[in-house]
């Protein structure tokens, strides 16, 4: 057996944490949340070229195109900030901290 640091030592309440299932399920929906930001972004605000506008490479709405880019860095960064809060809510649940301690915990 391994034997760790008692600074990586998670606190009492978090210590027991949650089950495996829940983890995974977490760990799913944030995958998921990432990865279907980048197409719903594309799907909703995507930029479609339009007829008569002389074509550059690359075009309105390829990944490659620079507003397509930062259109998904906008969805990631949301996504991420959505799943970062899902995690400091749990946190705090599960250990029944303040906020500002969930934060340190």
């Amino acid at each position: 057996m391994v034997d760790f640091s008692p600074i990586l030592a998670l606190p009492a309440p978090l210590a027991v944490g949650i089950s495996p299932l829940a983890a995974n399920g977490l760990a799913f929906a944030f995958t998921g949340a990432y990865v279907g930001s980048l197409y719903i972004a594309r799907h909703f605000f995507g930029v479609r070229p339009t007829e008569g506008e002389p074509q550059e490479y690359p075009p309105p709405g390829h990944r490659d195109h620079p507003g397509t880019m930062k259109l998904r860095m906008k969805a990631v960064g949301l996504a991420t900030r959505m799943c970062l809060s899902a995690v400091l809510l749990l946190v705090k649940k599960i250990g029944g901290y303040p906020v500002k301690q969930a934060v340190r915990a």
